[in-house]
């Protein structure tokens, strides 16, 4: 018997992606999806264009606040929550957060299905 193929990207399970805890210097990024896989995401400010699923993976923002990839033991298919640090006080930005999974071609090899497009959350540093 042939395993099926994982053609899907995985989805973030009901109120997920959201922020938490928003400082004056940091927020925190709690997310879940419905398989195992890894959330990239990418702070912009405020009013910024909205990243690719590309540009957010391979951090190619020039004006990116911050970036970097949430992953844990069991592949956040439980609540998993990631601090993000270094944001200025006092301002506006958008937290954006993409979902990959960790999906294995016929022959065993990685082929990862990503979310076409990330989710946005909009918060303001205090």
């Amino acid at each position: 018997m042939v395993p099926a193929l994982d053609i899907d990207a995985p989805s973030f399970l009901d109120s997920f992606p959201r922020t938490a805890n928003v400082t004056s210097s940091s927020v925190e990024l709690v997310v879940q999806i419905n398989e195992p896989g890894v959330v990239y995401y990418t702070v912009l400010s405020r009013g910024a264009r909205e990243p690719t699923a590309r540009e957010m993976k391979e951090r190619l923002r020039s004006d990116l606040v911050s970036s970097g990839v949430v992953t844990d033991t069991y592949l956040l298919t439980r609540e998993t929550s990631k601090v993000i640090t270094g944001l200025s006080a006092s301002a506006n930005y958008t937290l954006y957060a993409i979902a990959e999974d960790n999906a294995l071609g016929l022959r065993l090899q990685e082929s990862p299905n990503i979310q076409a497009s990330p989710t946005a959350l909009a918060f303001e540093t205090s």
